[in-house]
């Protein structure tokens, strides 16, 4: 088969030669948009397990309860966000338009998610409205990012040295609001889901920050995704639990995502059996953590490259989903619908969560996504890879940019270009 990859900087090796076997990853025709999808319906079915208590989720026991089918999905996204972050700097050539097109992306959404949370929520269930949750909130996802680039205007300074963001409420974090979801089976948390943003966030300074410094390339980038993935393998292993090696984990999925960006490798229905056997043995023996990065990532673009559903995403839900399940689910559960067993509790998550998401993507995300051209790429650096604009301009988040699916343009809405 033909196919097209988005311009490389010269140091990245050559495309695979195609195979009878082998496909590859094409930016221009995937089911990426399909992906993004089922990646945040994954965390939708862990959040039933959790925040309903009803049910069980395979993956949590098969796993000795370290691993859930929500941390898959996170990895899935932060896999196929490192390809297409990567992929965006190159296209834009210009760190300005991409810290715009990433906050475009990201950050109304997540306000107006917010402003949803700290007023709508409350009012809903007879409780006063919190603004501290969303200005406590509203940068903090960029906490990662802002802290270190005080701290260092900071060493400029004479005297005695201060963090100026130390004292910063906008990056504080708040996670409850007094008086809401206190009677739940997983009481008080707002939403548990917002933690990946601040992830997402610092792995895209990375990428900026290697391209202006000309090191966005693949042997750095195999370089640090070793780094992080023995990092990830040995605080698991230390911990044994997840939340210890956020860090490492996201960053090692991401870089990982970044590497298959440079190599193109070719896409073999054998390879991706073998890296679904490896991976459901590595989940059961407690070695996933091991494996995960590469099983996952080859997992989820050959997934792309042979899944049929190509026109799936033209209205880009995923992100919506993600940031909204958790309070919804929340408020789900407050009024009691898991005592109607595990069915009705996730037909009213999946349901109410979607009304949710596709009012945050027609009414805020795609409009803001029509703000891109302010700053887009010159005629000659669009010209380079217009026709994978279909998958450049959508997030993760992830949630992923979070933040990631193939639709024209104007549709366009992933944690992308």
């Amino acid at each position: 088969m033909t196919y097209t990859l988005p311009a490389r900087p010269h140091s990245a090796i050559p495309p695979t030669l195609p195979m009878a076997d082998a496909t590859h990853f094409d930016p221009r025709a995937n089911s990426v948009g399909f992906l993004r999808f089922a990646l945040a319906s994954a965390v939708v079915y862990w959040h039933c397990v959790q925040l309903g208590g009803v049910g069980i989720d395979p993956v949590h026991e098969l796993s000795g309860h370290l691993y859930y089918f929500g941390a898959l999905g996170v990895d899935g996204f932060f896999a196929l966000s490192g390809y297409l972050i990567a992929a965006s700097f190159v296209r834009l050539k210009s760190v300005t338009a991409f810290a715009w097109h990433r906050a475009l992306r990201i950050l109304p959404g997540y306000w107006v998610c917010l402003l949803v949370t700290a007023f709508v929520f409350p009012l809903a269930f007879g409780k006063r409205p919190d603004a501290g949750y969303f200005s406590n909130n509203s940068l903090e996802p960029a906490a990662y990012v802002i802290h270190p680039l005080a701290g260092a205007v900071g060493a400029l300074g004479f005297g005695e040295f201060q963090n100026p963001s130390d004292n910063l409420s906008l990056i504080r974090g708040q996670e409850t609001i007094p008086g809401l979801f206190e009677d739940n089976p997983s009481p008080r948390m707002v939403n548990g889901s917002l933690w990946t943003l601040k992830h997402e966030i610092r792995l895209y300074a990375l990428v900026a920050l290697l391209g202006v410094l000309g090191l966005l390339n693949r042997r750095l980038a195999v370089f640090l995704l070793i780094v992080t993935w023995l990092l990830s393998f040995e605080q698991t292993r230390r911990f044994d639990t997840l939340s210890a090696c956020a860090a490492a984990r996201t960053s090692a999925h991401f870089l990982m995502g970044v590497v298959f960006y440079y190599w193109n490798p070719p896409l073999r229905t054998r390879y991706a059996a073998a890296a679904l056997v490896v991976g459901v043995a590595a989940l059961a023996t407690g070695y996933y953590p091991l494996v995960a990065p590469i099983c996952m990532t080859y997992g989820v673009f050959w997934l792309a490259a042979v899944l049929p559903f190509r026109k799936f995403g033209r209205r880009d839900y995923s992100y919506g989903i993600y940031i909204y399940s958790f309070p919804v689910q929340q408020a789900i559960a407050a009024v009691g619908v898991q005592t109607y067993g595990f069915v009705a509790f996730a037909a009213a998550s999946f349901g109410v969560t979607l009304l949710f998401a596709a009012a945050s993507w027609h009414l805020v995300e795609r409009p803001a996504l029509s703000l891109k051209r302010l700053l887009a790429p010159t005629p000659e650096q669009d010209k380079v890879s217009h026709s994978a604009e279909t998958v450049f301009d959508r997030p993760i988040a992830g949630v992923l940019d979070g933040a990631i699916a193939t639709a024209p343009p104007e549709h366009a809405s992933a944690n992308t270009a």
